[in-house]
């Protein structure tokens, strides 16, 4: 990246009065020329940050007490490293999910208060775009096991399909 005094000084990056460029800390009011490329120069780990969580989720659990397997949909929003949503559940219990999300890592921590006298809590890993990790329970209602989030497949737009001949 390279740069000239811009905006408030006299000089501007034009082959006229062009300055010799230097590589240490752009003066103050300097025009910025040319951009830096996604993840080029951020710090270890900064290229994490730009992975977005928010949106819908298909998540499967399966029960390590029961044996049952259910499936559903999570929705996620974010703000900073604050996760909230929502998950589909097939007991009636409340679905309202709040955690968060440490980018360096890939961790994903959530809660939700059941309403039925049991805090279901999860912790999930981030392996490229899937969240996999383990649940479970604390209060009246005890159970344990794996749970995971893989984003939907697009569908098609009605009247969109491709035609096979």
């Amino acid at each position: 990246m390279s740069y000239v005094n811009g905006v408030g000084g006299e000089n501007f990056d034009t082959g006229s009065i062009r300055k010799n460029l230097s590589s240490g800390k752009a003066p103050d009011k300097a025009l910025v020329v040319g951009s830096m490329p996604p993840a080029v120069g951020l710090p270890l780990g900064a290229a994490e940050v730009m992975f977005n969580i928010a949106g819908d989720w298909r998540f499967t659990t399966h029960s390590d007490t029961s044996g049952e397997t259910h499936n559903g949909i999570v929705t996620l929003r974010t703000e900073g490293s604050s996760v909230r949503g929502t998950i589909e559940t097939w007991d009636q219990s409340n679905g309202v999910i709040t955690g968060s999300y440490d980018a360096s890592t890939g961790t994903l921590t959530l809660s939700r208060n059941t309403g039925l006298e049991t805090t279901q809590k999860y912790i999930l890993s981030r392996n490229g775009d899937i969240f996999s990790g383990k649940f479970w329970n604390e209060g009246k209602y005890a159970d344990s096991g794996s749970f995971k989030l893989v984003r939907p497949t697009p569908i098609a737009p009605s009247g969109m399909g491709a035609n096979v001949h």
